[in-house]
């Protein structure tokens, strides 16, 4: 008696787990995909070094980065914006470079594919980083 009075305490239990984990889901995520790339992502470094970064610097004239987004959409299309400071003999201007394609991500792999033809590879790094080589430089983006 005694062991079928715990067998059905046992079996009540689980059903009862079951029921309890089965009520708490639901058709919608709960938190992020980490397995996913899609996102927004601000450039951390070039070659390294923190932004602002000189990417040329000649005599009285200079070009520097002060800051990137990266959007990368669930749909496979990307929009990468860099605040950029030019400096002509002492006069300096800002302004916005944009750049919109597509993207791939195979694995730790992330190819992107700009409406210009230009095809940039990379990788896809833990913590939610994407880095990529461009023009020598070396970009890395974060969460």
């Amino acid at each position: 008696m005694r062991t079928l009075l715990l067998r059905t305490f046992r079996h009540a239990l689980g059903a009862a787990l079951l029921l309890a984990g089965t009520a708490c889901g639901g058709d919608a995520p709960t938190g992020r995909d980490e397995g996913s790339i899609a996102g927004d992502y601000t450039l951390r470094t070039i070659n390294g070094r923190s932004l602002p970064y000189t990417m040329l610097s000649a005599g009285v004239n200079q070009t520097e980065v002060l800051s990137s987004s990266l959007s990368l959409a669930a749909d496979g299309t990307f929009r990468e914006e860099r605040s950029m400071r030019r400096t002509h003999a002492g006069v300096s201007i800002t302004e916005a470079e944009l750049k919109f394609g597509t993207y791939t991500s195979t694995g730790s792999g992330v190819t992107f594919r700009a409406t210009t033809g230009v095809q940039v590879s990379g990788t896809r790094g833990g913590g939610g980083s994407v880095t990529f080589a461009e023009d020598g430089l070396t970009f890395v983006y974060g969460r």
